[in-house]
């Protein structure tokens, strides 16, 4: 019996010690919810695959996803779905298991989103929420010439092959839709910037929506006189306990974000919309140019240096995901030019080029 309770002890220490650790890792890189996993590991319970092999080839210990507020890093996570699709041989599995999840799948976000209003409420949620639930992550929602357009990207991971995230996220976000809606709304088409992994004609099936690849966006457009739709399970006092929930969360996530991070995020969130100057972003996050220089001093970088990191990691992306020409990557970019935009990717790489980087 005492051999018993020492032994009790001594799992509890650990799975205390395991669980600050847990928190500490949480400030080093980005991080997603150990639930996301778990959801998906009984989703792939289907498949003929060994998923804690997998897990374990992933540096994923199946015991951490145990933990009620555990967070594995980001790119464990995404190798875990790049890993369990080349397993399982079904180059459209991110497709698959998108259907077979429900709105628990984002926690209380989720159930925010089929409690909302309006659909145009439920979406603008899940764009003000994104990092409660994964790091790095980037959406918006945008009005666009008579459409809407919600956008998902993943960034500041280097080379980490993103598709299987970016067509999970995009499928399971037309579920949510469809979910909501009762099927009485569908998507104009669906936009994405890495090359199809099979026919084009399976992803359409799949998803009974046309599709379209080697873009500059992954995005879902929307009709708009479909955005203001109202679901019919809104619950005001639901939403407001869900809100103060995630609002919450959010204040602790932002508490962990570096002003460099702020920076980065606020770049990102221009690059659709205008120009990246340090004035423009500096007004965007209530500072003056002189007080962003100061405070990213602080932290031991410039400005320059952050929105180039940015430049190189969303022109990698292009180069090895998507048949985007490298002139219509360096417009993208804002480059005067293919040779400027050369140039640069070239100091930033150390002497590679852009050619040179996709043969």
């Amino acid at each position: 019996m005492l051999n018993q309770k020492l032994q009790a002890q001594e799992a509890t220490a650990q799975n205390i010690m395991h669980g600050n650790q847990l928190l500490r890792d949480t400030v080093t890189e980005p991080q997603v919810w150990a639930s996301v996993i778990q959801h998906l590991r009984l989703a792939l319970s289907e498949y003929n695959i060994d998923v804690l092999n997998v897990l374990r080839d992933c540096g994923i210990n199946p015991a951490e996803l145990e933990h009620p507020h555990a967070k594995i890093p980001l790119i464990r996570y995404l190798k875990f779905l790049n890993n369990a699709e080349a397993e399982a041989q079904e180059p459209l599995l991110s497709l698959k298991l998108a259907k077979t999840l429900g709105v628990e799948f984002l926690g209380a976000l989720g159930f925010m989103f089929i409690s909302s209003r309006s659909l145009f409420d439920a979406l603008s949620a899940m764009v003000h929420y994104q990092n409660v639930f994964q790091q790095s992550t980037y959406m918006s929602l945008t009005y666009e010439q008579g459409k809407y357009i919600f956008e998902y990207d993943l960034y500041g991971l280097g080379n980490v092959d993103t598709r299987c995230d970016v067509e999970l996220s995009i499928a399971f976000t037309l579920q949510l839709i469809r979910k909501y809606t009762r099927n009485q709304v569908k998507a104009k088409y669906l936009a994405f910037r890495h090359a199809p992994s099979t026919a084009i004609s399976k992803y359409q099936d799949s998803l009974a929506t046309p599709c379209y690849f080697n873009q500059e966006r992954n995005q879902i457009h929307l009709d708009v006189d479909h955005i203001y739709f109202q679901g019919s399970h809104h619950d005001a006092s639901l939403i407001q306990i869900l809100t103060d929930y995630l609002d919450s969360d959010l204040k602790e996530e932002n508490k962990q974000l570096t002003f460099a991070d702020q920076v980065r995020g606020a770049i990102l969130k221009m690059q659709t919309s205008g120009t990246t100057t340090a004035d423009v972003i500096a007004n965007t996050l209530g500072v003056s140019k002189s007080t962003l220089d100061r405070r990213l001093k602080a932290e031991a970088t410039t400005f320059k240096q952050i929105d180039n990191e940015i430049k190189y990691d969303v022109s990698r992306k292009y180069l090895t995901g998507s048949q985007l020409s490298i002139y219509e990557i360096s417009q993208m970019l804002g480059f005067s030019s293919a040779a400027s935009f050369t140039r640069a990717f070239s100091t930033w790489s150390g002497g590679l080029t852009p050619s040179m980087l996709r043969k």
